[in-house]
């Protein structure tokens, strides 16, 4: 656990440091392309979750006498809204992403949603230019539902929900095609830790050792500026 903390504190004190050197570079540059203001988006992600989803895995609820499985999920396409406001060079973005995936536990196939609620900053580079690649820092919060993914004692099954925070870490590019309008595209690795679960019983059990949900995915939208 230590280790990984480590590997989170890393990861965020070398994307702080980017941003506070590309934003010193960029703040020099002309008149930026982009108008300033609020802006809506949709989103295209292709996504899965890795680490711990290897479709081998089983959580024991000996309180509630059931299990939840922890699946190997697909890469599949999903859709995602964006929420956001741009300045000259950094972006807040609050975003929805859901997708549908088939997903599978040794030989039991079953199907799994993963919903992502994001908050990220984005740092543009090039402000000035129409192309703008950008790097990407923020946070997430996920809920992964997977049907039928839970058996109690009795022989019941329903679908299980896990539940965990994480972080993102990224880039892409924005071709502006005019000061408003604008076509994304990026990678994203992000990492999840599953702390919350439950199945069978609908009672929350809280986990010692995380499930982890990890791996890259990649996005592309469209963006409109709306103030």
């Amino acid at each position: 656990m230590q280790k990984t903390l480590f590997k989170i504190w890393n990861s965020f004190f070398l994307c702080f440091t980017l941003f506070f050197l590309c934003n010193s570079f960029v703040s020099a540059q002309g008149i930026p392309y982009a108008k300033n203001g609020a802006y809506l988006g949709l989103t295209i992600p292709f996504q899965k979750l890795e680490g711990d989803f290897d479709g081998r895995r089983v959580v024991v609820d000996l309180l509630n006498e059931e299990l939840i499985i922890i699946p190997q999920i697909t890469s599949k396409s999903g859709f995602g809204v964006t929420l956001g406001v741009r300045g000259e060079v950094m972006a807040e973005e609050l975003s929805y992403y859901h997708s549908h995936h088939d997903a599978s536990w040794l030989s039991y196939e079953c199907d799994t949603d993963i919903n992502l609620l994001n908050l990220d900053t984005k740092l543009y580079i090039a402000n000035e230019q129409q192309i703008q690649p950008y790097l990407l820092l923020g946070g997430v919060y996920s809920w992964v539902v997977v049907q039928n993914g839970s058996i109690n004692s009795n022989n019941y099954y329903d679908n299980a929900q896990l539940y965990g925070f994480g972080y993102n870490l990224g880039g892409g590019i924005a071709l502006y095609l005019n000061h408003r309008l604008a076509i994304n595209g990026g990678v994203t690795y992000r990492y999840i830790e599953f702390k919350t679960m439950d199945g069978v019983s609908g009672e929350m059990m809280e986990l010692e050792n995380p499930i982890v949900g990890s791996g890259l995915s990649f996005n592309v939208g469209l963006t409109l500026t709306i103030q």
